[in-house]
């Protein structure tokens, strides 16, 4: 587990040395599209992930869809994992957003292999006008349950 703090530190440090002044009082949140990046460490299988996700949008102004995959590699056995999520903004327009978030998704990996309930809990910034930062904690249950760390970037595209 030890091995996979270091590159998790590290992305979280640089996030936070990016992240902007907060936002103006009342100003309105993004309904930019696109795609970005993601690095974490599932805690039950000690795998480093390596993901990425498409931001689809936002179907209220408080309801993004953002369906994610990760591969999981180096722990105790490797995984493959796609989830089709919905999350709730429960700040929509602050300088940090906390999000809560859930849907359904397919892992494999080992053992394992099969539909998993996906719930998720975050905290999303603007770099700039068209990049996010974000970390979120997750919980994948299946067959076995995998929580989950993770941070990234968004790029905001179309």
């Amino acid at each position: 587990m030890r091995k996979l703090l270091w590159p998790i530190g590290t992305s979280a440090l640089l996030a936070l040395a990016l992240l902007p002044a907060p936002r103006a009082a009342g100003a309105q949140q993004a309904y930019g599209r696109g795609f970005g990046a993601r690095i974490g460490a599932d805690l039950e299988s000690d795998n480093l992930l390596l993901g990425g996700h498409v931001n689809l949008g936002f179907l209220t102004p408080a309801i993004r869809f953002q369906p994610n995959a990760a591969i999981g590699l180096g722990g105790d056995e490797e995984s493959f994992g796609v989830n089709v999520e919905f999350q709730y903004f429960l700040s929509p327009g602050a300088a940090f957003e906390p999000y809560v978030g859930g849907g359904i998704g397919f892992l494999t990996g080992g053992n394992e292999s099969g539909a998993v309930l996906d719930g998720v809990f975050g905290l999303e910034a603007d770099v700039s006008s068209t990049l996010d930062w974000f970390a979120e904690g997750r919980l994948l249950i299946g067959d076995d349950i995998h929580p989950r760390l993770e941070t990234g970037f968004t790029l905001l595209s179309f």
